[in-house]
């Protein structure tokens, strides 16, 4: 796919201009050392990593600049706002970096020339502050061509980076769930000799994928100008959102950032919930009197609610502050997980890989003192059902247990999300009036289409109306085995419910039960 990227240089310094004169030169300074530079300061030999005090010394009049984070993406809703004017479906990756599809630009401007100098000039004419465009093959082509104002030919991106360094350019692509191993992976190869795009396309894509996994996958696709997808995980879902109805306190972005983060924290509960992960976060919100904010970022933690928290802030302060601010107080805000994917394609169980290593030391010593068989984890095998799945053994246990494969006798087309410690009674039940319970045949068929499901009948029972949707599965049983035996499988959806879960259901002995849960 051909990206248009735009690209504004030392976007800390050009964020915080207000601070300076024309032609002044200034530095954002953090932690004693130079972070940003103006052209002004730039021509006068103040350089990026330079000590401040150096820096001051080699430039007397020199302004220096505290980093500002928040303000960065405040202002640089501006320019998005200015992109927005010339190509739909504006991505940020980051304050100062943003791209989008560069057909519909290319289209409309009569050439992809036209849609790179179009996109100069709004931002230049709205903003006021010098950029650059590039379009290219590809996230990370175009985000090169931009960095050196190119528009790149089709099909020319692989040569076009064959001399770009791996590491300051595809290690900051990476999504979140990949960021570390595409790091460790890049030093790994540094070291390797293995140091800018030519090299690792010299080594082949079989090679770099089956050495480094996903890693290697991503490094692999940005390196010859691909899309940054993995070929190999799972399709993505359906979008993932959650929103809040603000009713007082909108004409106040501070006020509005406490249901904001309660919408972040929720929209990471159900991404955890369902194991997934996703990089591309869309903010939308709405005015009361009129006017919408469409925002769309990339490269976001969406398990960390703070990050998402940041975003919004970034942009409500930036839309509130701007030429197009709302009329009247915000009155809603709907934040979206673009395009999840199942976590376990990309990510160990405890997060990033720092985190993994860290957890697996800590396995160790607790096993160097309590015994080998003190520490356990999960482990998938062969299996009828999702219980007989799951086994615990031992901590670093290596092929203790393996994925079963092929066809199962019952076997269950999609395994529950969460199981319970021990089946919990229901009854199922036809539809009204009579109202008979429901049974399984020696077929392995329901006696009657499924209508409510009972609680805990024997307990605080409550009834809910049900729709099957797969199943039943039959396991015939082994009459030597009491938890063999014979069984069948139903997943069935709870209406009228707000959305709750699926239930996996269990019919054993002539009773059901309720066997996990679907989040």
């Amino acid at each position: 796919m051909r990206r248009i990227a735009l690209w504004v240089p030392d976007w800390p310094v050009n964020s915080l201009a207000a601070g300076l004169e024309a032609g002044e030169p200034g530095a954002v300074v953090a932690s004693g050392r130079v972070e940003a530079v103006t052209a002004a300061a730039r021509s006068r030999g103040v350089r990026v990593g330079m000590r401040a005090r150096n820096a001051s010394s080699l430039c007397p009049e020199l302004v220096c600049l505290p980093r500002d984070v928040e303000r960065e993406g405040r202002a640089f809703e501006a320019v998005l706002s200015a992109f927005d004017q010339v190509a739909a479906g504006v991505e940020c990756l980051r304050p100062g970096l943003a791209w989008a599809n560069a057909a519909g630009p290319a289209r409309w401007a009569g050439g992809e020339e036209g849609a790179a100098r179009g996109l100069v000039e709004a931002v230049e004419e709205r903003v006021g502050v010098e950029c650059f465009a590039g379009i290219a093959d590809g996230p990370l082509g175009a985000v090169c061509a931009a960095r050196q104002g190119r528009i790149v030919p089709a099909g020319g991106t692989a040569r076009f980076l064959s001399g770009v360094p791996l590491r300051p350019v595809v290690a900051g692509l990476a999504p979140p769930g990949l960021r570390d191993r595409v790091e460790e992976a890049v030093a790994l190869l540094r070291r390797l000799g293995i140091r800018v795009c030519a090299d690792l396309l010299g080594m082949g894509a079989t090679a770099v994928s089956s050495r480094f996994g996903a890693a290697g996958e991503f490094l692999w696709r940005a390196a010859s100008g691909g899309e940054l997808v993995l070929a190999g995980a799972p399709r993505p879902l359906g979008d993932i959102g959650t929103g809040v109805d603000i009713d007082e306190g909108g004409e106040n972005v501070d006020a509005v950032l406490a249901p904001a983060l309660r919408c972040a924290h929720d929209l990471a509960d159900l991404l955890a919930r369902r194991g997934l992960l996703a990089d591309a976060l869309l903010v939308e919100a709405s005015a009361g009197g009129g006017g919408e904010l469409t925002r769309r970022w990339r490269g976001v933690d969406l398990m960390s609610p703070d990050e998402i928290a940041e975003r919004v802030r970034w942009n409500l302060l930036g839309w509130a502050e701007g030429a197009a601010r709302p009329e009247g107080p915000i009155r809603s805000l709907r934040l979206t997980a673009v395009e999840p994917y199942p976590a376990a394609a990309l990510t160990p169980l405890w997060g990033t890989d720092a985190r993994q290593r860290g957890v697996e030391r800590l396995a160790a010593r607790l096993q160097g003192l309590a015994g080998e068989g003190a520490v356990s984890r999960p482990r998938l095998r062969g299996g009828y059902d999702p219980r007989s799945r799951a086994v615990l053994v031992p901590w670093g246990a290596p092929g203790a247990a393996r994925p079963g494969g092929g066809d199962w006798e019952g076997g269950v087309e999609e395994p529950p999300a969460a199981l319970y410690d021990q089946p919990r009674p229901a009854l199922l039940l036809a539809a009204a009036p009579g109202r008979a319970p429901i049974g399984v045949t020696a077929r392995g068929l329901l006696s009657a289409e499924p209508a409510l499901l009972v609680l805990d009948p024997q307990g605080r029972a409550r009834t809910v109306p049900v729709r099957p949707l797969a199943g039943p599965w039959a396991v015939a049983g082994r009459w030597w085995d009491a938890e063999g035996s014979a069984r069948a499988y139903l997943r069935v959806a709870l209406e009228g419910e707000g959305g709750a879960e699926d239930l996996l259901l269990v019919f054993r002995a002539g009773a059901w039960a309720v066997e996990g849960a679907y989040c």
